[in-house]
C-alpha cells in the first residue's frame, strides 16, 4: 500500500530529482511486497495468490521504466509531471 502513496506524492514532487527519490522509495516497497508474496507462497499458514506476483511484477516494470526515463531524459521538469507518466498511476 505504501508504494502507491509515495506515487501518488510525486504529484506534488518539488524537482526532477524529488520526482526521482520518490518513485525509487516505491521501487523499493515493491521489493519488500515481493518478498512478503514469496514468504506466503512458501508458508503453510498463509495464502498464496501466483496472481498477485505476477500483477506486482508489472508494477515494477512500470516503476524502474519511470525512474530510467527520467534519468536519461532532459525534459524540463514540468514536462515530466504533466505527461502522462503519472496520470494513469
Amino acid at each position: 500500500m505504501c508504494k502507491y502513496a509515495n506515487v501518488r506524492q510525486v504529484q506534488n514532487c518539488e524537482s526532477k530529482s524529488d520526482f526521482i527519490h520518490k518513485f525509487k522509495i516505491s521501487a523499493k516497497e515493491a521489493e519488500e511486497t515481493e518478498y512478503g508474496i514469496l514468504l506466503c507462497k512458501h508458508s503453510n499458514n498463509y495464502p498464496s495468490d501466483e496472481s498477485l506476483f505476477t500483477k506486482l511484477k508489472e508494477i515494477r516494470k512500470i516503476i524502474n521504466k519511470i525512474i530510467y526515463t527520467s534519468k536519461q531524459t532532459s525534459y524540463p521538469f514540468s514536462t515530466l509531471i504533466h505527461r502522462n507518466i503519472i496520470k494513469n498511476i
